[in-house]
């Protein structure tokens, strides 16, 4: 078990990428969709542990979940956004996603050998960061591998876009 000090979190997901994500869910799964992470797919198949769970925060619509599912993996899903988690269940009702967020991740009790997280960083403000990564680090297993994929970079001048999201 990966061991790390304890520390009240008070901070939550960016409230307003989560209005915007929830005014407009059918854009957003339509967006998600049209993009399939291929590069993504091949390195979590060559790096993640064979037959073991994954764990992907930042869920989304499932397109990942079920992928992985496909391929054999068992997995769960977390996702703050009740639309997306309802989409989810569209594509696979078998599908296990919780409503859970970073920075705390209070939903999730038990360690994985495979983590994803993917363009989920982004949406987290700057001063939450830290938290989110010892949440991340805390569900990780001992040996356990995360696939992260993260923006090169942030213009500081303007962190949000024209919908209000952190990207």
């Amino acid at each position: 078990m990966a061991t790390l000090s304890k520390f009240a979190v008070i901070f939550l997901v960016d409230r307003k990428t989560l209005e915007a994500y929830n005014h407009s869910p059918d854009f957003y799964t339509e967006q998600f969709n049209q993009v399939i992470p291929e590069r993504l797919y091949a390195l979590a198949g060559i790096y993640f542990h064979q037959q073991k769970e994954i764990l992907d925060i930042g869920a989304g619509i499932g397109r990942d979940l079920h992928y992985f599912k496909q391929l054999g993996f068992a997995v769960k899903g977390v996702e703050p956004v009740k639309a997306f988690r309802e989409q989810c269940q569209r594509l696979d009702p078998t599908l296990a996603v919780i409503d859970d967020s970073l920075p705390e991740l209070k939903q999730i009790k038990t360690e994985f050998a495979n983590v994803l997280i993917s363009a989920v960083l982004m949406h987290i403000e700057g001063h939450q960061l830290i938290e989110s990564i010892i949440s991340i680090i805390r569900v990780t297993a001992e040996g356990g591998r995360m696939v992260l994929s993260i923006r090169g970079s942030r213009d500081e001048q303007r962190e949000r876009e024209s919908d209000g999201r952190l990207y």
